[in-house]
């Protein structure tokens, strides 16, 4: 979903979201990279002096249709929101700390030239 406000990003375990971490590894790794909790257990915020950012951890099916938990066990995503009119840099070098520390991928959801799912990190 392309938006001139927003700019859209997901981690997640694999394309079918056949690999979970456990619920307090992902909050460790969002944490380490210096997310702090928002309002909700598994929803993150950017940490003062950081553009504008949100991430929340969640189970989703093999389809990519997600929900959260505040009890879930595990998690195989983590949708990403910020502001399109920051540079892409420091999203990405922070969603990419992240992906590294789960074994994750990091995909651009939509991007200038209209291409969707854009793969920016793929876990070696």
């Amino acid at each position: 979903m392309y938006s001139h406000v927003y700019v859209y990003y997901l981690l997640r375990s694999d394309a079918v979201y056949s690999r979970p971490v456990a619920t307090h590894r992902a909050v460790e790794a969002c944490e380490r990279a210096g997310m702090r909790v928002a309002a909700e257990p598994l929803a993150f915020v950017g940490a003062p002096g950081f553009p504008w950012c949100s991430v929340s951890l969640v189970r989703a099916d093999a389809s990519g249709n997600y929900h959260s938990d505040p009890n879930a066990r595990e998690v195989n995503a983590a949708p990403f929101v910020g502001l399109r009119s920051v540079p892409s840099q420091p999203y990405e070098a922070l969603l990419r700390e992240i992906a590294s520390t789960l074994g994750w991928q990091l995909l651009l959801e939509d991007d200038d030239e209209g291409r969707e799912n854009v793969l920016l990190f793929e876990p070696t």
